[in-house]
């Protein structure tokens, strides 16, 4: 499985750099043919997930599959959600630049 990891990184980081060519795509044209050369990470964690389920199945247990999505997905989510939701409605976006989703 230690290849599948290594291959879960590369997708985490073609997200990554996905998202912040996005910021600056409109101003340089070269961006925007390098977003499709890496703009695939999501794909690779289909079918990286795919890939895990199928070997799972023969021990597979709802329960702790649930468990586990909301301990680790859920959880973290709505932890970095919350204070971003309450920094938009309270218009602070507007003084932090990085903050301003109008780029998007």
């Amino acid at each position: 499985m230690f290849h599948i990891n290594n291959f879960r990184g590369f997708a985490i980081i073609l997200i990554v750099l996905t998202h912040a060519i996005e910021m600056f795509k409109a101003k340089h044209s070269v961006l925007v043919s390098f977003d499709y050369l890496i703009g695939n990470g999501t794909y690779y964690f289909v079918f990286i997930s795919g890939y895990i389920f199928f070997r799972s199945t023969v021990r597979f247990d709802l329960k702790a599959y649930f468990s586990g999505k909301i301990l680790y997905v859920l959880i973290p989510y709505t932890l970095f959600s919350i204070p971003a939701l309450i920094l938009c409605y309270l218009e602070i976006n507007q003084y932090i630049p990085l903050l301003n989703m109008a780029w998007y």
